[in-house]
């Protein structure tokens, strides 16, 4: 369980215990979590809305939480011009971690400050590998984490909300790994990225047929297809 601002901690409860706590761990004072994405037993990532760093933990410890928080994932590169990436949901996907950064400048009313941002991380070295530069603003929807479909990612971007109160929805594929035989590095680019966009009024339930493949609206969780 995330408990997010204020809380500032990962919850882990025991279904066969009427869902007693197991272990509440910090994940730092004010860091305000928003998401955790889990690797295996001994591995997970939680995305800090409030810092520039990924944090890296273990998900499996105790009530003393000793051991939880194993490393860090430095997103400072996407910070925009508050200084902070503002990272929200993600997806793992054949061992590769993939963060949404929103990009919201908390200095001009959390009005988007350029296009949304997918952070490509490589969970066996714990580096950012890549980028992916969104069409729209503000990626972030009504569930838990980024949803996965058919091979691709599924990203809803709500844009301005203060202004348009409008959403728009797409999907891309998730980069493939290419071997430079120079190097023995991966390299990473998009293989696709939608370029039509379906625009939907918030708390509406229609919207016009799309022209690319399945698209979600993220305050209904209605298909529109």
């Amino acid at each position: 369980m995330v408990n997010r601002f204020q809380a500032d901690n990962i919850q882990t409860l025991d279904p066969t215990r009427d869902f007693a706590t197991v272990s509440q761990c910090s994940t730092g004072n004010g860091s305000n979590p928003h998401d955790i994405a889990v690797l295996s037993p001994t591995k997970a990532y939680v995305t800090r809305y409030e810092l520039t760093t990924l944090l890296v933990v273990t998900p499996s410890v105790g009530p003393t939480c000793d051991g939880f928080v194993l490393d860090t994932v430095d997103l400072a590169q996407f910070a925009d011009a508050d200084g902070i990436p503002e990272m929200d949901q993600m997806a793992i996907v054949d061992g590769v971690l993939y963060v949404s950064l929103q990009q919201v400048n908390r200095n001009n009313s959390f009005n988007p400050a350029g296009n949304g941002i997918i952070a490509v991380v490589d969970t066996a070295s714990d580096t950012v590998v890549g980028q992916i530069v969104l069409t729209g603003e503000n990626p972030f929807g009504n569930g838990k984490g980024l949803t996965v479909r058919d091979g691709m990612l599924v990203i809803a971007e709500a844009g301005r909300l203060a202004s348009t109160m409008a959403a728009s929805n797409g999907s891309i594929s998730p980069p493939a790994v290419r071997k430079d035989s120079s190097s023995r590095k991966p390299s990473w680019a998009a293989t696709s990225m939608t370029s039509s966009w379906s625009r939907i009024r918030w708390g509406t339930r229609s919207s016009p047929r799309p022209t690319s493949p399945t698209r979600w609206c993220p305050s209904t969780r209605a298909r529109t297809a």
